[in-house]
């Protein structure tokens, strides 16, 4: 993730051809079956380690980063697969996040599994990564059941915040991101405009940005659908959207962004 989102702003091609490397690896390498990930691999051997909650949402943010950045939407595709498996097997009966899948669990145990820790420390916990990475593909996809999960998942961060605010940043940072919108912008088109549109909004600073770019032929999701046009790019929260521009200005100053737009140029 870190790879694309700085490749992206930097015009480091490298950068981002490293976090598809990165992505392709996991892809091929780490589902062991439908529905079955592995935690651990070193020089193209995987582990039996099953992945927990950590693993699985922190790549689905990953994954959503880099649809933004390269404009390839199956990576989207992909992240919302890693959801729904949370919502099927990181789930309790209660609704709260587990740190481990139902199927990895000693079967005495059952569907009893330990709540997830929630405690944001050096990375976020998976029960942020998993709030943040709904909150993104809920704006994508319009799943209100993503949404509903990402809320949920805040529901802890709340909690945290009140009584120990210093091991919950990551998941303030989407409960920021939820309160904002998120807000949500597709770029439409493949001139050299819709390039520089397509810089300006990954350098925006609003809280959670989700950032779609439609090209032609390509899959495309709910945010995408329903919108023509080359070199415009929508503004949208809950994707309902604001009149398209063509402005980098004006898109620059829609997504907060704060460094000098000739850095997106």
């Amino acid at each position: 993730m870190a790879l694309a989102e700085t490749g992206a702003p930097l015009g480091r091609p490298d950068l981002i051809e490293a976090a598809t490397r990165c992505a392709t690896t996991l892809l091929a390498l780490h589902q062991a079956e439908p529905g079955r990930w592995r935690r651990v691999s070193r020089q193209g051997r995987v582990s039996n380690a099953p992945a927990v909650l950590e693993d699985l949402a922190t790549f689905a943010e990953a994954l959503l980063v880099l649809a933004g950045v390269t404009g390839e939407n199956d990576y989207a595709t992909q992240a919302e697969s890693l959801l729904d498996l949370i919502q099927q097997e990181f789930t309790g009966e209660d609704g709260a996040l587990t740190d481990q899948g139902a199927r990895d669990l000693d079967p005495r145990v059952g569907r009893l599994a330990p709540v997830a820790d929630a405690t944001d420390n050096a990375y976020p916990s998976g029960t942020s990564a998993a709030a943040a990475a709904a909150l993104g593909l809920a704006a994508i996809t319009g799943r209100s059941d993503l949404r509903d999960l990402a809320e949920r998942a805040l529901g802890t961060a709340s909690a945290l915040a009140r009584t120990a605010p210093r091991f919950i940043g990551a998941g303030l940072a989407v409960a920021e991101a939820a309160l904002d919108g998120p807000r949500e912008v597709a770029v439409l088109g493949e001139s050299e405009l819709t390039a520089r549109l397509h810089r300006v909004a990954l350098a925006g600073a609003a809280p959670g940005l989700v950032v779609l770019r439609g090209l032609e032929g390509a899959q495309r999701p709910a945010l995408l659908a329903g919108k023509g046009g080359d070199g415009l790019a929508y503004l949208c929260r809950g994707h309902v959207c604001s009149a398209p521009t063509g402005d980098p200005r004006d898109l620059a100053r829609q997504v907060d962004m704060r460094v000098d737009l000739r850095a997106a140029e």
